[in-house]
């Protein structure tokens, strides 16, 4: 079953899926600033555009596309879409 998921007024859009007891989503992010929270791992991968990502730790650091992060689990974390959308894959494990 696939759920869709709606965040910041629809300016952030996923579609979350399980692949053999796997979770995944795909996304996107229109231009803006967004806090987010984790209940598990999550690792990113940016397949358009570009996200400027700022962790809890204070690190701060703009991914492209194919560039992969993880984020880990019980954290905050923001991400920031200059210009252009930007889209991605989340594993969760």
């Amino acid at each position: 079953m696939i759920e869709e998921r709606e965040f910041f007024g629809g300016k952030v859009k996923t579609l979350r899926c399980d692949l053999k007891g796997e979770p995944f989503s795909v996304g996107v992010l229109l231009p803006g600033e967004y806090t987010f929270g984790t209940s598990s791992v999550e690792e990113f991968e940016i397949i358009q555009g570009q996200v400027e990502v700022a962790l809890q730790d204070g690190s701060v650091k703009m991914y492209k596309k194919g560039e992969i992060f993880v984020v880990d689990s019980e954290r905050d974390y923001n991400l920031s879409v200059e210009k252009y959308p930007a889209a991605f894959l989340c594993k969760y494990r």
